[in-house]
């Protein structure tokens, strides 16, 4: 029993940690990455969390002992959820790190289409511009606008939607935004660009 406590606790902390790459739009494989989130986490006005401790949880440098769970509540709040504990809670129902349904930059063409959908109701077409970023096709019952445009890293059923540096015409600045964060994107389907490559 004790060793499926630790398994479960590590596809947490697996999750956790994808769920902030997506946050800050970059996986976090070198030095420059994690000093990336720290200043982004500066940049939020978030709690922070030193490098170094960041690299051991990431598995850049060999850790002496597991994560402190407040410092996995330090990224969970970073994410919008009360703590560590309420993060795990968020995909209690969820079966594995990996839904069935997921699209990742990597697998997008400049000009393939993205339809994603949350609860209640809301629903977007988003087409790939190239560069991790996407513009905002057609939007309904969503705070996102027609037009709007964002980066991401993936899009996955049973997880929010980050999308950072998002850009509205008309409007100076950019922000990050987060849908469906308490209970994940409900459907993610990919229509591929029609015609010569």
């Amino acid at each position: 029993m004790e060793n499926e406590e630790y398994v479960g606790r590590e596809a947490q902390e697996d999750r956790l940690r994808m769920a902030v790459e997506q946050r800050v739009g970059r996986a976090l494989r070198t030095p420059a990455d994690f000093d990336y989130l720290v200043m982004k986490m500066k940049h939020d006005e978030a709690e922070l969390v030193s490098v170094s401790t960041l690299k051991r949880l990431w598995g850049y440098v060999r850790a002496a002992g597991p994560v402190r769970t407040s410092t996995l509540s330090v990224l969970a709040r970073f994410l919008g959820f009360a703590d560590f504990e309420d993060f795990c809670r968020s995909e209690a129902d969820e079966s594995g790190f990996l839904s069935q349904e997921q699209v990742r930059v990597t697998d997008l063409r400049p000009g393939d289409e993205v339809r994603i959908c949350w609860q209640p109701g809301r629903t977007c077409r988003l087409r790939y511009l190239g560069e991790g970023r996407f513009v905002v096709v057609r939007a309904e019952r969503a705070k996102l606008h027609a037009g709007d445009t964002f980066a991401a890293v993936a899009f996955r059923t049973g997880h929010p939607l980050y999308a950072t540096d998002l850009r509205r015409p008309g409007i100076d600045g950019a922000r990050d935004y987060v849908a469906a964060a308490r209970h994940g994107l409900t459907a993610v389907e990919r229509e591929e660009r029609q015609g010569d490559d």
